[in-house]
């Protein structure tokens, strides 16, 4: 007979059993514990309901995030009113549509995709749906008590229950809208074939829709994650007219998104260059060389910094190719304003510039208007400029200024000679009073200064004649012009605004061209409103281009 184990061993041995079974127990749960959650469903995408050949598009993953932003700058835009604009809004829709819980009691469902789009004939609208009724009895309102309604009609668009509202004109009816209300979606189309285009948006598959695109796929990564995104494909866009037509020769893809920011607004772009105009506008835009010194110009109302400029050759051969009136058109104004565009003088530089433009005192733009001369030809007098650019390789500022006197000879401008500074100075246009303007050599390179006798400009000319010690750099212009290899332009539109208000209060005249002329100021006055600042980048990207807008409408504008 075997040997019987002792109690303890058998013990032991269990406890052993029951602790590798615990173990592998713990081991198996803390393997599913580990285990990869299964990835959250990506949202709907709008645009897979968008057909692939519209002409432009706005998207967003959800409708809140858009509407948020739309709040923001209707906050801002209300100026010493805050909420009046939004009031006004709410109002009129029957519903708050810049809040969630606005957009949820009009059946609107806030964190859903939304799409908007211009279509072949007016334009269409995707919304998420919360609750059918609501958004039923919401575009009701929309239809009879806003746009005037008389006449609903329902018919079927594919799965959706679709209606079309119209109102009268003269002995016929015409559309207003059509709506399709789905399950998830509702979808709005405008203009007088409103029910054709619902119709066929009904008919959309997303293996078809804008959202498989090639288009979007090249947009997306553009258009970032603004709460509101845009695509425009000019090839299709060119049926609107004749300017899109001449766009799409130039820019074949346009993307990016609108952001509202603390202080306003930012709007960034992307475009794709058509194959034939890319290397010529991007040779033309941003040749080699650095950023032209800035110091002369930092207590400017408008300063720019320009990364290349566009050369005469580059403006011409794409003038050609996209519209060829535009660049006569350019250059008529120029030459109004006393810009000179010949040809070979631009050649003569290296591409690169710094730019600044003043604002005059009130009394010195009052006395021109009072004065009855053409006010863009005296555009100059009231906004003074200066200009800086580089001579190109082998080229001395000298022999800059020298072709500029050859030029300004040749259009009958009056010149005197200043020999102790190698200045030139222009004495009148034909056809205009005397404005001061000088042609200056200095080792910064070749300066153009126009303008009349505002203080602050005056410092600016004395700064780039070596006379008096050059500025720091402020704050705000030193970040407005951090990005490197980009050009820019700061707009301290505070400035204008005092200035205007200034003007107002000057004795004008009271015959009709000078009442024409004080409205022409009160709107753009108005229009002006609170607004601080504008900052515009241009700079390469890729195959393209990259463009950013940023609106300032806080008070604080920085230094005058």
């Amino acid at each position: 007979m075997p040997a019987r184990a002792h109690p303890s061993h058998c013990a032991v041995t269990l406890m052993r059993r029951n602790l590798a079974w615990w173990l592998c127990a713990v081991g198996l749960l803390g393997c599913q514990c580990r285990r990869p959650a299964t990835p959250p469903a990506p949202p709907p995408d709008a645009l897979e309901r968008v057909p692939a050949d519209v002409h432009a598009a706005l998207w967003g993953e959800r409708a809140s995030a858009a509407t948020g932003a739309a709040a923001a700058l209707l906050a801002r835009l209300d100026g010493t009113r805050p909420g009046a604009a939004r009031a006004q809004l709410a109002e009129q829709l029957g519903f708050d549509a810049t809040t969630p819980e606005g957009l949820a009691a009009a059946g609107i469902r806030p964190e859903g995709p939304w799409a908007a789009a211009v279509l072949a004939s007016g334009f269409g609208l995707w919304l998420p749906v919360q609750d059918a009724g609501a958004l039923t009895t919401a575009l009701h309102h929309l239809g009879k008590d806003l746009q005037g309604a008389d006449r609903v009609e329902e018919f079927g668009a594919g799965e959706w229950k679709a209606r079309q509202y119209a109102r009268p004109f003269g002995s016929r009816q015409v559309p207003v809208f059509c709506v399709g209300l789905g399950a998830e979606v509702a979808v709005l189309t405008t203009g007088k074939d409103c029910r054709a285009q619902l119709e066929a948006l009904a008919r959309v598959v997303p293996a078809a829709s804008l959202g498989r695109s090639a288009a979007a796929a090249e947009a997306r990564p553009r258009a970032g994650t603004a709460p509101v995104r845009f695509l425009v494909q000019t090839a299709y866009a060119a049926k609107l007219g004749e300017k899109s037509a001449n766009a799409g020769k130039l820019v074949r893809l346009a993307a990016g998104g609108v952001t509202a920011t603390s202080a306003g607004a930012a709007w960034d772009a992307w475009l794709a260059l058509t194959e034939e105009r890319r290397a010529g506008v991007r040779a033309g835009l941003f040749p080699p060389g650095g950023a032209v010194p800035l110091t002369a110009v930092v207590d400017a109302d408008a300063v720019a910094l320009g990364r290349g400029a566009l050369a005469w050759d580059t403006a011409r051969s794409v003038a050609d190719g996209v519209d060829p009136t535009a660049l006569a058109g350019v250059r008529k104004q120029a030459g109004r304003a006393g810009v000179d565009l010949e040809e070979g003088i631009l050649g003569l530089t290296d591409g690169n510039y710094a730019g600044a433009l003043y604002t005059l005192e009130p009394t010195a733009w009052a006395e021109v208007l009072r004065g009855g001369w053409d006010v863009r030809s005296q555009l100059m007098r009231v906004a003074p400029f200066v200009v800086v650019m580089r001579p190109g390789p082998g080229v001395t500022p000298q022999t800059l200024v020298d072709r500029i006197r050859e030029r300004m000879r040749a259009r009958g401008v009056t010149l005197t000679a200043h020999p102790s500074d190698g200045a030139v100075e222009v004495a009148n246009f034909p056809g205009g009073p005397a404005w001061k303007r000088w042609f200056l050599a200095t080792e910064r390179g070749v300066v153009l200064v126009g303008g009349g006798s505002d203080a602050r400009f005056l410092r600016a000319v004395a700064r780039l004649r070596g006379t008096q010690p050059a500025a720091a750099l402020d704050a705000a212009t030193t970040a407005a012009f951090a990005q490197e290899g980009a050009s820019t332009l700061l707009l301290r539109t505070h400035q204008a605004a005092e200035v205007l208000d200034g003007v107002l209060r000057q004795d004008l005249g009271t015959d009709a061209e000078a009442l024409s002329i004080q409205s022409i100021l009160r709107k753009v006055r108005a229009q002006l409103g609170a607004l601080a600042g504008v900052r515009l980048v241009l700079a390469p990207d890729g195959d393209g281009l990259r463009l950013t807008l940023a609106v300032d409408w806080s008070t604080a504008a920085g230094p005058k």
